[in-house]
């Protein structure tokens, strides 16, 4: 029973607070007023626009942040949907790549892309050794922007959803239903207790009557704290204290000193609380990304690709046989992805444009050797006979443009396993040489393998087979070919937080 002096105390402190929260407990209830479910066929007409809310804002972005860790292919070689590693190789070259994808500063809708990559002509082992006539290593820049807010799916039971946001409520209303326990007295009480605790030996029970009785008031506002001195707890009751002292420093600092920062404290404790009893699932997310890709292409002719009958005069009348010249590719892609219960698709829709050597001529077959052709020089020609250009000519542009389509999707109970396409068009913007080129097109399909972990993907795996540089109008039974890719995320395309600052 309290005694008459515990009485008094409270009264006089409960009716100046409660007077002073008042304006607290209408501000939780309007933030709480935000959060409901808005079905499209009962959207206001002046407000098509009204979308459901079902989970704090600043958490939605952080699920969405990870939405990019499901699909990590596009329709370039280069992995660089997420921050993740990429490989992949088919009968002409192998590429290698590694991207990071990092928030620039508060913005939450822009990112920026930082990455290497490189390719050599043919196996892996010509990459890494000097078998390739071909090595390309290269830069990758690029802006992220979300467009189009994101959202997460969620059960749209009424009685389950509305039991959630009364429970939300009743959590950040704490301190208005406990208005005694957010005064200053109760806060030095806090200080001073865990001076004392300093003092105690773990199991000592013959200081918690005097405890007791010095800190009444305090273990009325915090039951559990009374019962972990009762223990013995020492350990266990100082936890306690320092987070009840955290939250109570938070609420005087933010809500009674700051009165203007009342709204992000209620926001960190909606937040704090849906972290807890996250019921969402899932994502709809677009994006724009625009990248630049620099890359420095070396190009080495020796005796295993000259013509045997020129090869020591050409040796000997040119000290230049390895070649650099520098490309520059610039794409811009629209990226939407959708994440349910039972699916999970990605679709990607872009154009590029690239300048470099007409040695990048994506309709070179195999590898080019050099031959000489009477009195006109020397000139590469590929393994079709094909007479690309003139060997002093390689610092020559070639310029070309791709549009371009990608999808994937995985449709098992784990999505660990689906399917993706690419169809890409690509065309000629101009050309320094009288070279081979020819309008072309992409069409490769094949199966997707998806490593989960933690409810993350921790790996990905594809085998794409189709036709890859056809040329419009020809048989195109040649150019009917195999490539796989590997991917692996870093999963640090967010920039990971516990909580929003209070």
């Amino acid at each position: 029973m309290k005694t008459p002096l515990t009485i008094i105390i409270f009264l006089f402190a409960y009716f100046p607070i409660q007077a002073q929260n008042q304006a607290f407990y209408q501000a939780v209830k309007d933030s709480s007023d935000t959060y409901k479910i808005v079905e499209k066929k009962k959207r206001n007409k002046e407000d098509k626009k009204e979308r459901s809310k079902v989970i704090n804002d600043s958490l939605l972005d952080q699920n969405l942040n990870k939405a990019l860790s499901y699909v990590i292919f596009s329709n370039s070689d280069i992995a660089s949907n997420n921050s993740s590693f990429g490989y992949s190789q088919d009968k002409e070259k192998t590429n290698v790549s590694i991207n990071g994808n990092f928030r620039l500063g508060k913005n939450k809708n822009v990112f920026a892309r930082f990455g290497a990559n490189a390719s050599g002509s043919k196996s892996i082992f010509e990459f890494y050794g000097d078998g390739s006539w071909r090595n390309t290593v290269g830069a990758n820049l690029g802006l992220i922007f979300k467009v189009w807010p994101g959202s997460a799916y969620f059960d749209s039971e009424s009685k389950s959803f509305d039991e959630l946001k009364k429970r939300r409520e009743l959590f950040a209303l704490d301190p208005y239903r406990n208005p005694i326990r957010y005064t200053t007295e109760n806060l030095k009480s806090i200080e001073q207790l865990k001076k004392k605790l300093f003092e105690l030996d773990e199991g000592t029970h013959t200081n918690y009557i005097t405890l007791k009785a010095e800190f009444h008031q305090l273990m009325t506002v915090i039951p559990k704290l009374d019962s972990l001195l009762k223990k013995g707890m020492i350990e266990e009751a100082f936890t306690l204290l320092n987070k009840e002292e955290k939250e109570q420093v938070n609420y005087q600092k933010n809500v009674i000193d700051s009165p203007e920062n009342v709204g992000k404290y209620i926001d960190s404790l909606f937040y704090e609380f849906d972290k807890k009893n996250d019921k969402s699932y899932g994502y709809n997310l677009t994006w724009v990304d625009i990248n630049v890709n620099l890359s420095n292409g070396n190009y080495k002719f020796g005796e295993d690709n000259v013509d045997a009958a020129i090869l020591d005069e050409f040796t000997n009348s040119r000290d230049d046989t390895e070649n650099n010249v520098m490309k520059a590719t610039l794409s811009a892609n629209l990226n939407k992805t959708i994440n349910k219960k039972n699916v999970v698709w990605f679709l990607q829709l872009g154009l590029s444009a690239s300048s470099g050597s007409y040695l990048e001529n994506s309709l070179i077959d195999g590898t080019p050797k050099v031959i000489e052709v009477e009195n006109e020089g020397y000139f590469l020609q590929d393994e079709s006979e094909q007479i690309l250009g003139s060997y002093g000519d390689i610092d020559k542009r070639l310029k070309t443009g791709q549009l371009y389509g990608y999808g994937a999707i995985f449709i098992t109970k784990e999505k660990n396993f689906g399917f993706n396409a690419t169809l890409r068009h690509e065309y000629l913007i101009a050309q320094e040489t009288d070279g081979i080129f020819r309008n072309n097109f992409t069409f490769l399909f094949g199966p997707l393998f998806r490593k989960i972990k933690d409810g993350e993907t921790s790996l990905s795996f594809g085998i794409d087979v189709g036709w890859e540089n056809a040329v419009y109008g020809t048989k195109v039974t040649k150019d009917f070919t195999g490539r796989i890719r590997l991917g692996i995320p870093f999963n640090i395309y967010s920039k990971k937080k516990d909580s929003p600052k209070k």
